[in-house]
């Protein structure tokens, strides 16, 4: 574990080898794949959903809409946590090839890479939000208990080293896509801030996916009121376009 005096590494470092991490996770678990059936994301109209609430994360629900209630217990926030992270407007980003379509913050710091995993992120100017996107191609469909032991290994190999890591039991989607949600502390400047995570993991055709957003927990009720389900409800996967 890392020390939370320590000033931690800006948070677009998680991208580095995110593309290899995707790509292992997914071989790991597809060798074994029997055929499954996954009804697709509906594509004419965004999902709706209610604010979520710690209760919601027990239950399904019918849209990727569910927050993490997981909190490290060792760490606590500044008093200034709660406006650590402003959003302001969101701007629809379509990849060059049409693969995917995501709202995503004005002025958020982009890199993506494209090998046999195409992977996206979009950082906050601070560090201190994040929205990650990993797309493998495959021809084997995964069952949801696969969909769950891809995303736990994901989540574990790219945040599991994260000061107070903490991750909470899947969480079945009613659209066929697993909500992992996850939290650690990070250590901005010397200031620990407890920040949470939502991984959606989902197979569309022979496409299977991982969205990330990270946010602070302190501000997680308004953050995901304001902006953060819009991003997670807004994307969307065009099955017919191949990788890469």
């Amino acid at each position: 574990m890392r020390n939370t005096q320590q000033a931690r590494q800006p948070m677009r470092v998680f991208l580095i080898g995110i593309s290899t991490l995707f790509l292992a996770a997914c071989g790991s678990v597809a060798a074994t794949t029997p055929t499954a059936t996954l009804a697709p994301r509906p594509t004419d109209v965004p999902i709706a959903a209610d604010a979520p609430t710690a209760a919601a994360l027990l239950q399904p629900t019918s849209a990727p809409v569910s927050q993490p209630t997981a909190r490290p217990e060792s760490a606590t926030d500044s008093p200034n946590a709660k406006s650590i992270l402003n959003i302001g407007e969101l701007e629809t980003y379509t990849y060059k090839t049409g693969l995917f379509t995501i709202q995503i913050p004005v002025g958020w710091q982009h890199t993506e890479s494209s090998t046999e995993t195409v992977s996206a992120s979009w950082v906050a100017p601070d560090n201190t939000g994040g929205i990650f996107i990993g797309l493998k191609q495959s021809s084997d469909t995964l069952t949801q208990e696969q969909l769950i032991e891809f995303g736990n290994a994901y989540v574990q190999t790219v945040f599991g080293t994260e000061n107070s890591f903490q991750s909470e039991s899947a969480v079945p989607q009613k659209d066929g896509s697993v909500l992992i949600p996850f939290g650690f502390n990070s250590a901005l400047s010397g200031t620990a801030i407890n920040m949470v995570g939502l991984t959606y993991m989902e197979q569309r055709g022979d496409k299977v996916s991982g969205l990330t957003v990270l946010f602070p927990d302190a501000q997680s009720e308004q953050l995901w009121a304001s902006h953060f389900e819009t991003i997670v409800n807004s994307y969307k996967i065009d099955q017919s376009v191949k990788i890469p």
